[in-house]
């Protein structure tokens, strides 16, 4: 019997009503999340993250959700390995679906999310169970008049259309035009929902939507005339880009009083992973720019966050091979999350952040390295893993052989 066949009354009717469905995953889950199993798993990763001994590095799996694709959706994905499963779904409403409506964005982070909390118990990774007020990237920008938009299966984009001129008469902590209410109202009915369910609540933890950074932010209102002010116009990007540091900070503030991270000060959670610092910086867009250019003027700004905030670490997706150096030996930089380190050559990362002690977050190795036995040998401590398995019963095989 595969794990498919063994997950049985776990396969949901995902045509049900959303909040119908809710309720039925909420007290599912209450009955037998285990919140001990819980703190061990973020001990385990609190330990990784200050290069102290473990067993093997923590790996949470994601994976796409078994399950009939719902009426009007099209991201069904046929399993690939061709078992007796159904179609699964790589997310269960659509972003846009989830950005209006609170039921389906709880729903669709229990069951698919960074992991699914689902789903955990019969797959056996070291997920932290974390919900946040998932309304993409959009948050930061909108506080600036951003124009928010959707495109089929996306998560929301933010475009602006001002001069950066208009951007520095924006008052930066004026959140009256922007989603700031939504997302706040968000985090309400979280909290109030959880705390129907103890298990849950001693469980789950709530955690910061996604700021971006300053030059992320800069980016989406810019576009990419922000490359070329920052060459002929560098005072008043440097502005602008602490103007938007402010912006972070104070809504950083505001959420934290809605968030519960059950972990000890200094350690927070995202992407599905307990991180060190109180808040993890986008910066996507910084891979195009030269280590100095991002060294004099970026960096300031992320340590300005960092300052404020007491402690934080940097994210980006691509090839930012040439700023690690940069971001590791600074010591406002607490650690680095890495969106598409295949991209990189992850030994020579390692041997850069592991002379700073600076740990990194979200690792992705093949099938393959993942289930090495000498895994271990070449990475003891300072990573946390991340592997995305092509169905449910990949994702329970890979556990089984790498816990072992």
């Amino acid at each position: 019997m595969n794990l498919y066949e063994r997950l049985g009354d776990k396969l949901l009717d995902l045509n049900k009503e959303p909040g119908d469905l809710l309720e039925e995953v909420l007290v599912d889950l209450e009955g037998r999340v285990d919140p001990e199993r819980q703190k061990r798993v973020r001990k385990k990763y609190i330990r990784a993250l200050n290069w102290g001994p473990v067993d093997c590095l923590p790996l949470a799996v994601s994976y796409p959700f078994p399950g009939e694709q719902i009426t009007g959706q099209s991201n069904s994905l046929q399993n690939p390995e061709g078992e007796n499963e159904r179609a699964s779904l790589s997310w269960v409403y659509s972003p846009e679906e989830r950005f209006y409506d609170p039921e389906k964005m709880f729903l669709n982070q229990l069951l698919v999310g960074f992991g699914s909390i689902y789903l955990n118990s019969e797959i056996g990774d070291q997920l932290p169970f974390t919900i946040r007020g998932n309304f993409g990237t959009v948050i930061v920008p909108s506080v600036y008049g951003a124009e928010i938009r959707f495109t089929e299966g996306n998560t929301p984009w933010a475009s602006g259309s001002k001069s950066i001129g208009s951007y520095l008469d924006a008052d930066p902590y004026d959140f009256g035009e922007s989603i700031f209410e939504r997302v706040y109202n968000r985090y309400e009915y979280y909290r109030e929902l959880l705390s129907r369910y103890p298990r849950l609540q001693e469980s789950v933890a709530v955690v910061l939507p996604d700021l971006q950074g300053p030059l992320e932010v800069a980016a989406s209102l810019l576009g990419e005339e922000l490359y070329l002010k920052m060459i002929q116009e560098p005072d008043r990007v440097w502005q602008l880009l602490r103007r938007i540091s402010k912006t972070i900070v104070a809504l950083a503030e505001k959420f934290k009083k809605l968030t519960r991270e059950h972990l000890p000060d200094g350690y927070t959670h995202q992407h599905g992973a307990v991180i060190k610092g109180n808040i993890l910086i986008r910066e996507d867009s910084a891979i195009n720019l030269s280590a100095e250019r991002y060294r004099e003027q970026v960096l300031p700004h992320n340590e300005f966050i960092v300052d404020e905030l007491s402690g934080g670490g940097v994210h980006f997706c691509g090839d930012g091979e040439h700023l690690v150096e940069t971001m590791a030996s600074s010591s406002k930089v607490d650690c680095i999350d890495l969106g598409q380190p295949k991209m990189m050559d992850v030994r020579n990362i390692y041997d850069v952040c592991k002379e700073h002690r600076t740990p990194l977050i979200r690792v992705r190795f093949d099938r393959e390295v993942l289930v090495r036995v000498n895994l271990g040998e070449e990475y003891p401590s300072g990573m946390i893993l991340r592997h995305r398995a092509r169905s449910v019963s990949d994702a329970g095989e890979i556990c089984s052989r790498y816990f072992a």
